[in-house]
Protein backbone atom coordinates (compact mmCIF):
# COMPACT_ATOMS: atom_id res chain seq x y z
CA UNK A 1 0.00 0.00 0.00
CA UNK A 2 2.89 2.52 1.00
CA UNK A 3 4.39 1.74 -2.55
CA UNK A 4 1.12 2.21 -4.44
CA UNK A 5 0.87 5.99 -2.69
CA UNK A 6 4.22 6.98 -3.50
CA UNK A 7 3.77 5.68 -7.22
CA UNK A 8 0.55 7.87 -6.98
CA UNK A 9 2.42 10.74 -5.82
CA UNK A 10 5.00 10.97 -8.35
CA UNK A 11 2.75 10.39 -10.92
CA UNK A 12 0.74 13.15 -9.33
CA UNK A 13 3.49 15.23 -9.06
CA UNK A 14 4.72 14.67 -13.11
CA UNK A 15 1.26 15.88 -13.57
CA UNK A 16 1.44 18.73 -11.94
CA UNK A 17 4.60 20.06 -13.14
CA UNK A 18 3.92 19.18 -17.03
CA UNK A 19 0.61 21.86 -16.13
CA UNK A 20 2.48 24.49 -15.15
CA UNK A 21 4.92 24.23 -17.76
CA UNK A 22 2.41 23.70 -20.43
CA UNK A 23 0.58 26.88 -19.88
CA UNK A 24 1.36 30.45 -18.50
CA UNK A 25 1.06 30.13 -15.09
CA UNK A 26 5.36 29.83 -14.00
CA UNK A 27 5.45 32.60 -16.85
CA UNK A 28 6.42 35.94 -15.37
CA UNK A 29 7.03 39.53 -17.21
CA UNK A 30 10.19 41.39 -16.88
CA UNK A 31 8.64 44.47 -15.50
CA UNK A 32 4.78 45.81 -15.29
CA UNK A 33 4.56 49.47 -16.89
CA UNK A 34 1.50 51.48 -16.39
CA UNK A 35 0.13 53.61 -19.51
CA UNK A 36 -2.82 54.66 -18.94
CA UNK A 37 -5.27 55.33 -15.74
CA UNK A 38 -8.80 56.18 -15.40
CA UNK A 39 -10.24 57.19 -12.03
CA UNK A 40 -9.39 54.40 -9.79
CA UNK A 41 -8.93 51.84 -12.96
CA UNK A 42 -5.09 51.21 -13.77
CA UNK A 43 -3.88 49.94 -17.09
CA UNK A 44 -0.49 47.83 -17.24
CA UNK A 45 1.84 46.71 -20.10
CA UNK A 46 2.94 43.36 -19.23
CA UNK A 47 7.19 43.60 -20.66
CA UNK A 48 8.84 41.13 -21.79
CA UNK A 49 12.48 42.46 -22.81
CA UNK A 50 14.94 40.75 -25.47
CA UNK A 51 17.52 38.44 -23.26
CA UNK A 52 20.25 40.68 -24.34
CA UNK A 53 18.86 44.12 -24.09
CA UNK A 54 21.90 46.67 -25.69
CA UNK A 55 21.29 50.44 -25.50
CA UNK A 56 21.87 51.50 -28.68
CA UNK A 57 20.00 49.09 -30.25
CA UNK A 58 16.07 49.84 -30.85
CA UNK A 59 14.00 46.67 -31.32
CA UNK A 60 10.56 46.11 -33.00
CA UNK A 61 7.98 45.43 -30.66
CA UNK A 62 5.00 43.57 -30.62
CA UNK A 63 1.64 44.29 -28.45
CA UNK A 64 -0.71 41.56 -28.22
CA UNK A 65 -3.81 42.13 -26.74
CA UNK A 66 -5.98 38.98 -25.29
CA UNK A 67 -9.64 37.52 -26.06
CA UNK A 68 -12.44 37.50 -24.38
CA UNK A 69 -15.59 38.86 -26.41
CA UNK A 70 -14.91 42.69 -25.04
CA UNK A 71 -16.51 40.76 -22.21
CA UNK A 72 -13.59 39.15 -19.72
CA UNK A 73 -10.10 39.52 -19.48
CA UNK A 74 -6.90 37.04 -19.67
CA UNK A 75 -4.39 38.71 -19.44
CA UNK A 76 -1.27 35.98 -19.53
CA UNK A 77 -3.10 34.60 -23.03
CA UNK A 78 -0.34 35.53 -24.73
CA UNK A 79 2.45 35.04 -22.46
CA UNK A 80 4.06 32.36 -23.62
CA UNK A 81 4.00 33.97 -27.46
CA UNK A 82 5.84 37.01 -25.87
CA UNK A 83 8.72 34.80 -23.67
CA UNK A 84 9.53 32.98 -27.58
CA UNK A 85 9.22 36.26 -29.35
CA UNK A 86 11.47 38.29 -26.87
CA UNK A 87 14.11 35.94 -27.21
CA UNK A 88 13.87 36.24 -30.82
CA UNK A 89 15.02 40.00 -30.44
CA UNK A 90 11.66 41.47 -29.94
CA UNK A 91 10.24 43.66 -27.18
CA UNK A 92 6.84 42.09 -26.31
CA UNK A 93 4.14 43.62 -24.45
CA UNK A 94 0.65 42.34 -23.33
CA UNK A 95 -1.90 45.16 -23.20
CA UNK A 96 -4.55 45.48 -20.50
CA UNK A 97 -8.16 46.93 -21.46
CA UNK A 98 -10.60 47.72 -19.80
CA UNK A 99 -13.89 44.74 -20.22
CA UNK A 100 -17.18 45.39 -19.89
CA UNK A 101 -17.70 42.59 -17.23
CA UNK A 102 -14.96 44.35 -14.48
CA UNK A 103 -15.27 47.81 -15.66
CA UNK A 104 -18.91 47.89 -17.46
CA UNK A 105 -17.32 49.39 -20.14
CA UNK A 106 -18.39 49.04 -24.60
CA UNK A 107 -16.55 47.80 -27.45
CA UNK A 108 -15.15 51.51 -28.86
CA UNK A 109 -13.86 52.18 -25.15
CA UNK A 110 -11.80 49.07 -25.42
CA UNK A 111 -10.44 50.35 -28.84
CA UNK A 112 -9.79 54.08 -26.77
CA UNK A 113 -7.21 51.73 -24.27
CA UNK A 114 -5.87 49.74 -27.04
CA UNK A 115 -4.81 53.22 -29.01
CA UNK A 116 -3.19 54.54 -25.47
CA UNK A 117 -1.36 50.89 -25.50
CA UNK A 118 0.13 51.77 -28.75
CA UNK A 119 1.04 55.60 -28.47
CA UNK A 120 2.11 54.59 -25.18
CA UNK A 121 4.85 53.03 -26.43
CA UNK A 122 5.81 54.73 -29.55
CA UNK A 123 5.88 58.05 -27.66
CA UNK A 124 8.39 56.14 -25.13
CA UNK A 125 10.21 54.23 -27.43
CA UNK A 126 13.78 55.62 -26.93
CA UNK A 127 13.51 54.62 -22.97
CA UNK A 128 12.06 51.46 -24.10
CA UNK A 129 15.01 50.42 -26.35
CA UNK A 130 11.57 50.01 -29.34
CA UNK A 131 11.87 51.46 -33.15
CA UNK A 132 9.03 53.41 -33.27
CA UNK A 133 8.57 52.25 -36.50
CA UNK A 134 8.66 48.59 -36.08
CA UNK A 135 5.29 48.14 -33.90
CA UNK A 136 3.25 45.20 -34.34
CA UNK A 137 -0.42 44.96 -33.04
CA UNK A 138 -1.72 41.61 -32.22
CA UNK A 139 -3.93 40.12 -30.60
CA UNK A 140 -7.17 37.22 -30.69
CA UNK A 141 -11.09 37.44 -31.42
CA UNK A 142 -11.97 40.45 -29.56
CA UNK A 143 -8.13 41.12 -29.11
CA UNK A 144 -7.70 40.68 -32.22
CA UNK A 145 -10.20 43.44 -33.16
CA UNK A 146 -8.60 45.79 -31.31
CA UNK A 147 -5.21 45.37 -32.75
CA UNK A 148 -7.39 45.68 -36.48
CA UNK A 149 -8.73 49.01 -35.00
CA UNK A 150 -5.84 50.43 -33.93
CA UNK A 151 -4.56 50.55 -37.79
CA UNK A 152 -7.50 50.65 -39.63
CA UNK A 153 -10.37 52.96 -37.38
CA UNK A 154 -10.27 57.05 -37.36
CA UNK A 155 -11.99 57.36 -34.29
CA UNK A 156 -12.32 55.83 -30.74
CA UNK A 157 -8.93 58.22 -29.89
CA UNK A 158 -9.01 59.25 -25.61
CA UNK A 159 -8.76 62.97 -26.06
CA UNK A 160 -6.23 62.38 -23.11
CA UNK A 161 -3.33 60.93 -25.11
CA UNK A 162 -1.41 62.56 -26.66
CA UNK A 163 -2.97 63.12 -30.22
CA UNK A 164 -0.04 64.40 -32.09
CA UNK A 165 1.50 60.25 -31.51
CA UNK A 166 -0.10 58.05 -33.95
CA UNK A 167 -2.00 55.08 -32.80
CA UNK A 168 -1.76 53.20 -36.02
CA UNK A 169 0.65 50.18 -35.87
CA UNK A 170 3.41 49.10 -38.45
CA UNK A 171 2.07 45.56 -38.92
CA UNK A 172 -0.87 43.28 -37.91
CA UNK A 173 -0.78 39.63 -36.97
CA UNK A 174 -4.52 38.56 -36.02
CA UNK A 175 -5.64 35.27 -34.74
CA UNK A 176 -8.98 34.50 -35.42
CA UNK A 177 -9.70 38.20 -35.01
CA UNK A 178 -13.47 39.74 -35.65
CA UNK A 179 -12.58 41.65 -38.41
CA UNK A 180 -16.43 42.51 -39.30
CA UNK A 181 -18.82 44.21 -36.86
CA UNK A 182 -21.26 45.54 -39.38
CA UNK A 183 -24.16 42.57 -37.85
CA UNK A 184 -23.38 42.77 -34.58
CA UNK A 185 -26.91 43.84 -33.15
CA UNK A 186 -25.64 44.70 -29.89
CA UNK A 187 -22.82 47.49 -30.73
CA UNK A 188 -25.77 49.58 -31.96
CA UNK A 189 -25.53 52.27 -34.09
CA UNK A 190 -21.25 51.60 -33.83
CA UNK A 191 -21.45 48.38 -35.63
CA UNK A 192 -20.11 49.92 -38.85
CA UNK A 193 -17.55 52.79 -37.24
CA UNK A 194 -15.80 49.76 -35.08
CA UNK A 195 -15.84 47.27 -38.33
CA UNK A 196 -12.41 47.64 -39.55
CA UNK A 197 -12.80 45.91 -42.71
CA UNK A 198 -14.70 48.61 -43.48
CA UNK A 199 -12.18 50.87 -42.95
CA UNK A 200 -9.75 49.52 -45.13
CA UNK A 201 -7.46 51.80 -47.22
CA UNK A 202 -3.99 51.55 -49.54
CA UNK A 203 -2.85 52.53 -46.63
CA UNK A 204 -3.33 49.15 -43.86
CA UNK A 205 0.09 48.16 -42.92
CA UNK A 206 0.85 44.60 -43.76
CA UNK A 207 -1.20 42.00 -42.07
CA UNK A 208 -1.23 38.17 -41.27
CA UNK A 209 -4.20 36.63 -40.56
CA UNK A 210 -4.44 32.66 -39.02
CA UNK A 211 -7.95 31.71 -38.57
CA UNK A 212 -9.34 28.09 -37.79
CA UNK A 213 -12.23 26.97 -40.71
CA UNK A 214 -14.50 25.32 -38.19
CA UNK A 215 -14.80 28.62 -35.96
CA UNK A 216 -18.24 28.54 -35.18
CA UNK A 217 -18.01 32.07 -33.06
CA UNK A 218 -16.01 34.00 -35.25
CA UNK A 219 -16.62 33.01 -39.15
CA UNK A 220 -13.08 32.36 -41.46
CA UNK A 221 -15.29 33.99 -44.08
CA UNK A 222 -14.50 37.61 -42.54
CA UNK A 223 -11.08 36.83 -43.39
CA UNK A 224 -11.12 35.83 -46.66
CA UNK A 225 -13.18 38.88 -47.44
CA UNK A 226 -10.70 41.31 -45.32
CA UNK A 227 -8.03 39.23 -47.31
CA UNK A 228 -9.17 39.95 -50.58
CA UNK A 229 -9.71 43.72 -49.91
CA UNK A 230 -6.50 43.96 -48.69
CA UNK A 231 -4.87 42.37 -52.12
CA UNK A 232 -7.40 44.21 -53.85
CA UNK A 233 -5.58 47.67 -52.40
CA UNK A 234 -2.52 46.50 -53.55
CA UNK A 235 -1.64 45.58 -49.30
CA UNK A 236 0.76 43.09 -47.97
CA UNK A 237 -1.41 40.28 -46.48
CA UNK A 238 -0.91 36.62 -45.64
CA UNK A 239 -4.44 34.31 -44.73
CA UNK A 240 -3.54 31.13 -42.87
CA UNK A 241 -5.92 29.04 -42.81
CA UNK A 242 -6.47 25.72 -40.61
CA UNK A 243 -8.54 23.14 -41.74
CA UNK A 244 -11.42 21.72 -39.10
CA UNK A 245 -9.79 24.23 -36.52
CA UNK A 246 -12.30 25.66 -34.34
CA UNK A 247 -12.31 29.26 -32.39
CA UNK A 248 -9.13 30.18 -30.21
CA UNK A 249 -7.35 26.55 -31.86
CA UNK A 250 -3.98 29.06 -31.51
CA UNK A 251 -3.92 28.85 -27.65
CA UNK A 252 -3.16 25.11 -27.84
CA UNK A 253 -4.01 23.22 -30.48
CA UNK A 254 -1.83 24.92 -33.15
CA UNK A 255 0.04 26.74 -30.58
CA UNK A 256 3.94 25.54 -32.45
CA UNK A 257 2.08 25.90 -35.61
CA UNK A 258 0.61 29.32 -35.48
CA UNK A 259 3.63 30.54 -33.45
CA UNK A 260 5.87 29.56 -36.45
CA UNK A 261 3.89 31.28 -38.79
CA UNK A 262 4.40 34.66 -36.61
CA UNK A 263 8.21 34.23 -36.35
CA UNK A 264 8.03 33.83 -40.44
CA UNK A 265 6.12 36.77 -41.43
CA UNK A 266 8.31 39.06 -38.67
CA UNK A 267 11.21 37.92 -41.20
CA UNK A 268 9.59 38.99 -44.42
CA UNK A 269 9.29 41.72 -42.80
CA UNK A 270 12.81 41.70 -42.25
CA UNK A 271 12.60 43.04 -38.97
CA UNK A 272 14.73 40.03 -37.48
CA UNK A 273 17.84 38.10 -38.27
Amino acid sequence: MVIINMKLKIILFIFLISSLCSGNSIIKPDELIMFKKIADTELYLHAFYPQKKIKKEMYPAIVFFFGGGWNTENKTQFYRHSKYLSSLGIACFCADYRVKSIHNVSPDQCVMDAKSAIRYIRENATSLFIDSNRIIASGGSAGGHLAASTATLPLFDDRKDNLKISAVPNALILFNPVLNTSNINRLGNLSKSLSPYHHLSSKTPPTLIMHGTSDIIVSHHQAEEFYETMKDLKNICELQLYDKMPHGFFNNKKFNETLEDVENFIRTLQWIE
